[in-house]
C-alpha cells in the first residue's frame, strides 16, 4: 500500500517485486510479530531507502542488517528485543535520526553511542546508566535527545 509518498509493507512483502517498482524514499514496516534478520536482509535491496519506520519488535541480528542499509538516514523501530549482541551503529555512516520506542537496554544505548552522524535521538523509557549517559554525552554531532 501506497501513501502520499511512503510506502507500507506488511510481513509478505517480496523485496525483489518492491524494487522493480523504482525507488523508495520512505517505507513503513508493520503487522508482524517480529523482524527477523533474514527478513531485514531483504530490505537492502530496496533503491533508495532513506527513511524507515519499524513498527515491530526487531531482533538485533536484524538490526545489523537494517543499519547497513546503505543511505537510510532516519530509522523508527518499536522496539529492539535484548537476546544476541548488539551492534551495527557504528556502520550506520548516513544514519541522522534514530528513535526507539519502549526502551534500551545499556549494551544498545553503548552502540548507538559509536553512530558517527546522529544529530537527532529518541530513546524513551531507556535504562540510562552513568556509562549510557557519558558516551551519548560524548557524540559530537548529537543536537537533540530525548529521553
Amino acid at each position: 500500500m501506497q501513501t502520499d509518498d511512503w510506502r507500507t509493507l506488511d510481513e509478505h512483502f517480496d523485496a525483489d517485486d518492491i524494487a522493480a517498482q523504482g525507488p523508495i524514499a520512505r517505507l513503513s514496516v508493520h503487522s508482524m510479530g517480529r523482524l527477523s534478520a533474514t527478513r531485514a536482509q531483504e530490505l537492502r535491496k530496496l533503491p533508495s531507502l532513506q527513511q524507515l519506520h519499524l513498527n515491530c519488535d526487531v531482533s538485533r541480528a536484524a538490526m545489523r542488517e537494517v543499519l547497513a542499509i546503505a543511505g537510510l538516514r532516519e530509522l523508527d523501530v518499536l522496539c529492539i528485543l535484548p537476546r544476541g549482541r548488539p551492534g551495527g551503529f557504528a556502520q550506520a555512516k548516513d544514519l541522522r535520526v534514530f528513535r526507539e520506542l519502549t526502551g534500551l537496554a545499556e549494551a544498545d544505548l553503548l552502540d548507538v553511542a559509536r553512530c558517527p552522524g546522529l544529530i537527532e535521538l529518541g530513546i524513551q523509557s531507556s535504562r540510562l546508566t552513568p556509562r549510557a549517559f557519558d558516551a551519548l554525552m560524548g557524540m559530537t554531532t548529537l543536537q537533540t535527545l530525548d529521553i
